[in-house]
């Protein structure tokens, strides 16, 4: 489990980083405009490009999944897509309820989303004892 957490942790510190970059550059480009609007904008399409880190590092490193593409690519998808839900609803939360820079906001909506989508893809998406059953 320590081995799990460590390199759950490191994958998904590249993800954050990507993730982080990704919509970090964008805020740069993007107008800005009223609201939150930019800020979630950059954030979902750095959300996209982390995915892609996240999935084949936890898939090949931190669960050493077995599990066909078929099958824990759709749950991963699903897992993720609501942790951006999550991360979402936290960046916009931290921003509307806090006089915080976006940044902060962005790193407490990915720190948030992060601790769900260990929990569900161990117990779901990566899983080898219902694998080993199917």
């Amino acid at each position: 489990m320590v081995r799990r957490l460590a390199t759950f942790g490191m994958v998904g510190i590249a993800a954050a980083l990507t993730h982080f970059a990704v919509a970090a550059s964008l805020l740069r480009f993007v107008p800005a405009g009223p609201g939150t609007g930019p800020v979630l904008l950059a954030n979902a399409c750095g959300f996209v490009v982390a995915f892609f880190v996240s999935y084949h590092g936890q898939r090949r490193w931190t669960f050493r999944s077995s599990r066909p593409h078929g099958q824990s690519l759709p749950r991963y998808l699903a897992v993720s897509v609501t942790g951006l839900a999550i991360n979402e609803a936290v960046v916009a939360l931290v921003l509307r309820q806090f006089a915080v820079l976006p940044v902060v906001a962005l790193a407490a909506g990915i720190g948030v989303a992060a601790v769900w989508t260990f929990a569900v893809s161990r117990s779901w998406v990566f899983s080898t004892a219902e694998s080993a059953g199917a």
